[in-house]
Parts: C-alpha cells; sequence; structure tokens
C-alpha cells in the first residue's frame, strides 16, 4: 500500500464526515466495505494516488520473509485474560489515559477509535462515574477480546499455540 500524506488524509476523513454516500460513489463498484474507517482509507489512496486500493489489493505481492516465519498463538483461558484486562486498567489510568482522553476532548477527536477512550471521555464530562467508567472499559476490552479470540479460533492457523500464560523459558524453546 502507498503512504498517505497527512494532508490527503485528513482530507479523506472530512470528506467522509461530511457524506460518505457521496464518497461511496467515487470509489468502485467492487469495494464492498461500509464501515467509515475502511472507506475513508480507501478514498485516503485513491486522492494519494489516482488508483482505487482494490488495485493495490488484487496486485501480485512482492517481498516477504523468507523462509516462511513460524506464526504463534499465546491463547491463554479468558478467565486468565478477564483477570489481566482487570489489572491493567488501573496501570493504564494511572499511567496517562486520563490525559490522552484530555487530549481526545480538546483537540476534538474521535474518542470512539480506541477502547477505553470513549469511556474516559465519558467520565471527564461528568456522563458516567468513575466506576461506571472502569465497568464500561472492562465489558468493551472483554467483549474485543472475545472476538480475537473467536477469529484465532475460525481463521488463524498458528504453528505453535501456548493455552496459558507462557513463561520465559516456554518462549525461549519456541524461539529455538
Amino acid at each position: 500500500m502507498p503512504d498517505v500524506s497527512s494532508d490527503n488524509r485528513q482530507r479523506a476523513r472530512q470528506m467522509v464526515a461530511d457524506d460518505i454516500d457521496a464518497v461511496r460513489k467515487i470509489l468502485p463498484d467492487e469495494f464492498m466495505a461500509t464501515d467509515p474507517q475502511r472507506i475513508s482509507r480507501a478514498l485516503e489512496v485513491f486522492l494519494q494516488t489516482g488508483h482505487h486500493i482494490i488495485d493495490f489489493q488484487s496486485a501480485p505481492r512482492t517481498g516477504g520473509i523468507v523462509p516462511r516465519p513460524k506464526t504463534i498463538l499465546i491463547n491463554p483461558p479468558a478467565e486468565i485474560l478477564s483477570e489481566r484486562i482487570a489489572d491493567r486498567i488501573p496501570e493504564m489510568l494511572s499511567g496517562g489515559a486520563l490525559a490522552e482522553a484530555q487530549h481526545i476532548i480538546a483537540t476534538h477527536q474521535n474518542p470512539n477509535r480506541a477502547i477505553g477512550a470513549s469511556q474516559l471521555v465519558a467520565f471527564l464530562r461528568g456522563e458516567v462515574s468513575k466506576e461506571e467508567c472502569i465497568q464500561n472499559w472492562f465489558v468493551r476490552t472483554r467483549q474485543y477480546a472475545k472476538r480475537q479470540r473467536t477469529w484465532f479460533r475460525t481463521q488463524f492457523v498458528a504453528d505453535f499455540t501456548i493455552v496459558n500464560v507462557p513463561t520465559d523459558n516456554e518462549l525461549d524453546i519456541i524461539a529455538d
């Protein structure tokens, strides 16, 4: 995929925000995406190059890593993952997440682009309590993790699967 200038990226996002239906008419009929972010990306590429994103996607692939790298799936039980998510959210709060949310508000960015951001923005605006914010953030993160686990189970083919939280020793064995 070609690099896109920040001007074309901003222009595409604004065009999608202003009239997504008009943007869809610019894109080829074969481009079936309905997600505004994917539509913006397709428009960015078109504005930058004059070629549609599907032209780049259908081109033969070149380069890559030879020999084929090993794929490793670390997929601990859902209960362990939930515990780790619950532990991580307070760390993120004390590590600058509130400042990031304040920046999102100050720069009028879309808080829905990251899990946790919209919850923190709602808290900073006084729409929810801190406890509700954390609970909503936790639920959204668990839902995302569940979608990832479903994708791993149905779409991803791993050479190795680790079904626990790996130790350093286990990671060393795989690396060899």
